[in-house]
């Protein structure tokens, strides 16, 4: 990560660390991404809008726990059950993720520019092979 790149998450009174280019926290993003989609598919579509909404709320909780550990959600969500909240809370983290995963790209977009095996006149190589960068999340 680059200097410019914060690793704390700060949110409400919520504060922990997360850095995109740690192996343990991607994983342990990649899994709440994946379960997130699994219980999406659990959350009511009929009924009163008040089960739905708290649904939602519990929906994000857990989403944030699973980042970060039990109790997390409710630590950067609240215990009100309100939705724009805590959909205000997820978007905040996923710019969060965004930024950092932006730098890490243009980091070793720059690496690669100045390093990389196709390089006419290098006279640097790096001992290992730069990974495949993909843009996608």
């Amino acid at each position: 990560m680059s200097q410019n790149t914060e690793t704390i998450f700060r949110y409400n009174d919520f504060a922990a660390e997360f850095d995109f280019t740690d192996a343990d926290c991607a994983e342990a993003l990649e899994k709440a991404i994946a379960q997130l989609g699994e219980a999406e598919k659990r959350i009511p579509k009929t009924g009163s809008a008040s089960d739905i909404i708290k649904s939602q709320c519990k929906w994000l909780r857990d989403f944030f726990d699973r980042i970060f550990g039990d109790g997390s959600g409710v630590k950067v969500c609240g215990e009100k059950n309100n939705f724009r909240i805590c959909k205000d809370a997820y978007v905040s983290f996923l710019e969060f993720v965004s930024a950092q995963k932006q730098d890490y790209l243009n980091s070793a977009n720059e690496v690669r520019a100045k390093y990389g095996a196709n390089r006419a006149q290098s006279r640097f190589r790096l001992p290992f092979p730069m990974p495949p960068l993909h843009s996608s999340a």
